[in-house]
């Protein structure tokens, strides 16, 4: 015991002397010639590299407790044949036009070679502006403003600090779930382009957080005193990270809750990817529509029983994994589930801008399945024995903008399994509360 509470202070203090600079992420990454083993174009202008597996750029971060790190090439337990059996159930039982969300370069080269993870390249003369993207990396995944608790604790509506004042904030429409403990959760995003201001972001995710607080004795309702740790996936559209404003993947975590010890993607050592199917930062071949196809990325984040790394599944093939020791705190069990969206909005002169949240439409309709809302589908948990539940038991919402953006929880669907929430909003001056 000795010598493993060693361990784990060195380990500590290793991490501890990573700060918020280590979590630059590029647009893309520029690779060394010799670890790349075939390029793929992308028609609508992204190129990716196939990188060899233990050269990917978390890897190549010179991040002491990654020095010697091998590379596990999945989980010991795979959800993938389960998921895919109850996402084609989820998906036949919806009514309208429902697809799956596929990525653009997929359909202009397939996929990399075994052994090789896909890496976007690093656009040549790239306009974007690193320590932009860095900023607002660390406010879009800051705390949300501490929200107030709306009737019946079922609504919980924050407005922010100063208002009509200038300058940065984040705005949130969201519901989570504190009916754990949980190892993991599963959903289905909902694709959209939605317009959004060039130094702005608007993302839609899943995320699974824990408390640092080793006395915390978790109760089914309660919120956690804090959500130090956290595993995020989901599309981003960052138009200061990438260029342009189209729905990208991307994965994140955090150790103190965005603080300073954070990453997104693969701009600093944190995610290991496995897949050669996948591409982090890689945009996608269809959106969603008004009135037609609605398109959906199923993606999980689970930590596998017995084992201390979270796992990511995108479109029902494992992803890649966070290792436990990027955790100074062991991140053992999740305790807050959350889903919906995220506005990253600049304020000008005291003014919100135009970006819009989702689909760009408030959820108001009484029916979900007729919603021209965004729509998160098919919520589910897992607990700690590593089986999956619906966790219907009341869950609880947060906005903080209620004058151009919500969220409405769209109940379970009885003849599958999970929860659905709508969210999103048309952004404009109306948020100021």
């Amino acid at each position: 015991m000795a010598h493993a509470a060693v361990l784990l202070v060195i380990a500590m203090a290793l991490l501890a002397t990573a700060t918020s600079s280590d979590a630059l992420s590029p647009a893309g990454h520029l690779m060394d010639p010799h670890d790349i083993k075939k390029t793929i174009k992308q028609n609508e202008g992204d190129v990716i590299d196939c990188v060899d597996i233990n050269r990917q750029p978390s890897l190549k971060h010179k991040h002491p407790l990654f020095r010697d790190h091998k590379v596990q090439l999945k989980p010991t337990r795979s959800w993938k044949a389960k998921l895919e059996e109850e996402e084609s159930s989820k998906l036949s039982s919806r009514v309208g036009a429902w697809q799956r969300a596929d990525q653009s370069w997929r359909r202009s080269g397939g996929s990399c070679p075994q052994g090789t993870v896909p890496i976007r390249r690093t656009p040549n003369g790239s306009a974007v502006d690193a320590a932009v993207a860095a900023d607002a990396i660390r406010r879009s995944f800051s705390p949300a403003p501490s929200p107030s608790a709306g009737a019946a604790g079922d609504q919980a509506v924050g407005p922010q600090d100063g208002a009509a004042a200038a300058g940065p904030r984040i705005e949130v429409a969201a519901s989570y779930a504190v009916n754990g403990p949980y190892h993991g959760a599963y959903a289905m995003l909902p694709v959209w382009k939605a317009h959004v201001e060039p130094k702005e972001a608007s993302h839609t995710y899943l995320h699974v957080a824990g408390t640092t607080n080793p006395t915390y004795v978790p109760f089914p309702g309660e919120d956690p005193p804090d959500l130090n740790n956290a595993v995020w996936v989901g599309l981003s559209q960052f138009p200061s990270m990438f260029g342009d404003d189209n729905p990208r993947l991307f994965v994140y975590y955090t150790t103190d809750n965005g603080q300073k010890h954070y990453c997104y993607n693969t701009g600093c050592a944190g995610f290991v990817q496995t897949s050669s199917r996948i591409a982090l930062g890689g945009t996608f071949a269809n959106f969603s529509a008004p009135g037609g196809s609605q398109i959906f990325l199923s993606v999980s984040i689970y930590k596998e029983v017995g084992e201390h790394q979270w796992w990511v599944s995108v479109m029902d093939e494992v992803l890649g994994y966070f290792p436990h020791f990027i955790f100074p705190r062991f991140f053992y069990e999740g305790l807050h589930n959350e889903m919906g969206g995220r506005v990253l909005n600049t304020w000008p002169q005291g003014r919100h801008t135009a970006t819009q949240m989702g689909s760009g439409v408030l959820p108001a309709a009484a029916d979900p399945q007729k919603s021209p809302a965004a729509l998160v589908a098919a919520y589910f948990a897992l607990n700690v024995t590593g089986h999956d539940f619906p966790d219907i038991a009341r869950k609880k919402t947060v906005v903080t903008a209620p004058g151009c953006y919500g969220v409405q929880l769209g109940g379970d669907d009885r003849s599958v399994q999970g929860f659905d929430t709508l969210f999103g909003g048309p952004g404009g001056p109306d948020c100021a509360s």
